[in-house]
């Protein structure tokens, strides 16, 4: 499922109430995921687990519960589908459908980036199931490549809830607290702000298309405390800069994702998604501006790529002539010996037939 190499659980299988526990497919800090089959149905589902020295935190049961509680409530086909929660003893779990396939992440890892039409497609589709998550009061707060998986018919899957809230839980969030992961995270996720909404997803989503467009995270150091404070006050290099053949419409919209205050960003995922369908209609943004002098710096990329295209065909050209020269002039030096030799042959066996009429 998400795309991390699948091992072995300990001690082969384990059984949980009615299911089986075949293989770990993820790991983090709310628990681990293990690929299992449902035993009353054979279905096969994603099973995590809140590891049993978390069970002893009423907060961390409590986030984990609260995980449960929203994903069994959604039903979007670009969200992983809740299927069942429970307890055994001192495990909470919590099953989900399984998705054949990989993580972006791990596909980012394999490919290095995606170019604009998948980078759109993806975008799009995580943006259409914010929408309708945020639609139901929740905020997501992990948007990341590692959180979106891709089934092998090409179906997005926006996963792992674990830090999402409800918009109106401002007490959810104590000041100074900092929840998300850092290369993603909005500046006012870093400032740990109790008033989280909207667009701090639209940040993350930002951040994350940045990476998938460029191969590159908008701003990155050796430790997370100074990519925290990039995302703060960084100065954010331009897309088109990282992608010279990055669209200019899909670049702008990717910028004003990432705009450092709130208010100056997408206002919702509806506002995104509508500029995202124009940008794949052939349209220009209506929300992002595009820079007035992207489009012609685009157009001499093109005419520049053209014009390299034309020198080339005209040093074909120039080399095509050169080597028929150089192939005539071998030619004469090696017809002329040939010829006379080859007279003086025909003379002998048929005098007269040097003869020129």
């Amino acid at each position: 499922m998400p795309g991390s190499e699948e091992k072995p659980a300990k001690g082969a299988s384990k059984i949980v109430g009615d299911y089986e526990l075949f293989a770990t497919i993820g790991k983090g800090g709310m628990g681990s995921v293990y690929k299992a089959r449902q035993i009353s149905t054979g279905r096969v589902v994603a099973f995590k687990v809140l590891p049993p020295s978390n069970a002893e935190r009423p907060d961390l049961v409590g986030r984990f519960r609260r995980e449960v509680r929203i994903l069994l409530g959604l039903e979007h086909e670009n969200i992983v589908r809740g299927i069942d929660s429970g307890r055994v003893g001192n495990l909470h779990y919590l099953v989900m459908e399984y998705v054949e396939g990989k993580s972006v992440s791990a596909a980012l890892t394999r490919e290095g980036h995606f170019d604009d039409k998948e980078t759109l497609r993806i975008m799009f589709d995580v943006a259409r199931a914010l929408a309708y998550a945020h639609s139901k009061g929740l905020i997501h707060r992990d948007v990341k490549p590692q959180n979106i998986l891709m089934d092998p018919d090409g179906v997005i899957k926006l996963c792992d809830l674990g830090l999402a809230r409800a918009e109106a839980d401002t007490g959810f969030t104590m000041v100074g607290t900092k929840l998300g992961t850092p290369k993603y995270m909005s500046p006012e996720q870093v400032a740990g702000s109790r008033s989280i909404d909207a667009r701090a997803d639209v940040y993350s989503l930002g951040a994350t298309a940045y990476h998938m467009l460029s191969g590159s995270v908008p701003y990155d150091a050796a430790s997370g405390t100074v990519i925290m404070a990039k995302q703060v006050s960084g100065q954010l290099t331009p897309v088109r800069q990282m992608v010279p053949d990055a669209g200019p419409g899909l670049a702008a919209v990717i910028e004003l994702c990432l705009e450092k205050k709130p208010e100056d960003r997408y206002q919702s995922m509806a506002e995104l998604c509508a500029d995202l369908r124009l940008i794949a209609s052939g349209k220009p943004p209506e929300k992002a501006k595009v820079d007035p002098a992207a489009a012609p710096a685009r157009k001499a990329d093109r005419v520049g790529r053209s014009a390299r295209g034309r020198g080339r065909k005209r040093s074909r050209g120039v080399l095509i002539v050169l080597a028929a020269i150089l192939a005539a002039g071998a030619w004469a030096l090696f017809w002329g010996p040939l010829k006379e030799y080859g007279d003086a042959v025909k003379e002998r066996l048929l005098p007269g037939s040097g003869e020129t009429k």
